[in-house]
């Protein structure tokens, strides 16, 4: 499983619920091109005039970098949105993601990851293989190609204005218009933060079918607040007394993932149809405990969620990828860790 994806029956797509994510991160966009190229009419071109950027260790310390200043590359990107349509290709040029990291004096380890986080508050952490352009590349069908070497830039030009939308943006660019996750490509970026020990997970879902979601699409679905299923926080008081905040998606919004209803617009509904049959949500974890849950308990309810950070920081070790969390329950609001599965069982016949 490459990053940025998740498998459907066998068959590599974007998370549905990224739909409304997309057309904030991404823009709107329109199809490929048949020649493969960049349109070379200089006024369908952008480029940003917010050429600087925070860039922080992760230990509170922070230095401004100026993009302009450094050395310019360019390359041919297009993205793909979780709908299918492709978004490019489009010239970019701007500095390699490594060249502004080393002028801000960061080196990165094989385990570190980067936290973007966007002028409008949008946040996205990614891995070690994704921030040096080790990921998922797609045909011009949509259909999953392999796993490419791209360039990362920061970029500060576009060629086309669609793909140019909110620069400073991340984007990854190839010689030859490779296809890659448009929730990748973060817009409008303001403050890049070192991450270590960033990790990749899968959370596995069953019920009228199947899916595998990775962290970077749970992320994209907890972290924008444009969408009808936004991202839930949570304060609860531990068992010493003091405060945790947890952060993460209602666990309805995986539920509908698979519960057989239908997507308006790409964005996850619950199915009402099947809720009162009061069917059993069951969660798995790695060594192998179990928690069920009826249905009618955690339709649309926010205050249930699967938290993946915790006081800022994503969950690891004994208690991640995922926690369920009940702000209900106050004597004990962690009702589980290490989730990785979750199951619908009982579902009535289609």
């Amino acid at each position: 499983m490459r990053k940025g994806v998740y498998l459907r029956s066998g068959v590599l797509t974007l998370l549905p619920c990224l739909v409304m994510i997309l057309l904030v991160v991404t823009g709107c966009g329109k199809t490929l091109e048949t020649n493969g190229k960049p349109s070379t009419n200089a006024a369908q071109g952008v480029q940003t005039q917010h050429k600087t950027i925070k860039i922080g260790d992760g230990k509170g310390n922070t230095k401004t970098v100026d993009l302009a200043s450094l050395t310019q590359a360019k390359g041919i990107g297009i993205f793909k949105k979780s709908t299918g349509s492709l978004v490019g290709p489009a010239e970019l040029s701007g500095p390699k993601l490594a060249d502004v990291l080393k002028a801000a004096g960061i080196e990165l380890s094989a385990t570190d990851g980067l936290e973007f986080i966007a002028s409008d508050g949008y946040k996205m952490t990614l891995d070690n293989q994704q921030i040096t352009g080790n990921v998922m590349t797609y045909k011009q069908d949509g259909e999953a190609a392999a796993a490419s070497q791209m360039d990362v830039l920061v970029a500060l030009e576009s060629s086309e204005k669609e793909v140019g939308e909110g620069l400073p943006r991340l984007v990854y660019v190839s010689k030859d218009a490779a296809i890659t996750d448009g929730h990748l490509w973060v817009k409008l970026i303001d403050t890049i933060i070192l991450k270590p020990g960033v990790a990749d997970w899968t959370i596995k879902l069953s019920g009228y079918e199947n899916v595998t979601v990775d962290r970077a699409t749970y992320e994209s679905c907890a972290t924008c607040h444009e969408t009808p299923h936004p991202g839930q926080k949570i304060e609860i008081t531990n068992a010493k007394g003091g405060k945790d905040i947890y952060e993460g998606s209602g666990l309805w919004l995986m539920v509908a993932e698979v519960d057989g209803g239908e997507k308006v617009d790409g964005h996850h509904l619950v199915n009402r149809n099947i809720v009162r049959s009061n069917y059993t949500v069951r969660l798995l974890t790695k060594d192998g405990k179990t928690l069920d849950i009826k249905s009618t308990d955690i339709s649309y309810n926010d205050e249930i969620i699967l938290a993946y950070k915790k006081n800022n920081s994503l969950l690891g070790g004994d208690e991640g990828p995922l926690e369920l969390v009940n702000i209900e329950n106050k004597e004990k609001p962690v009702l589980l860790g290490q989730i990785i599965e979750v199951q619908l069982l009982n579902l009535p016949k289609q």
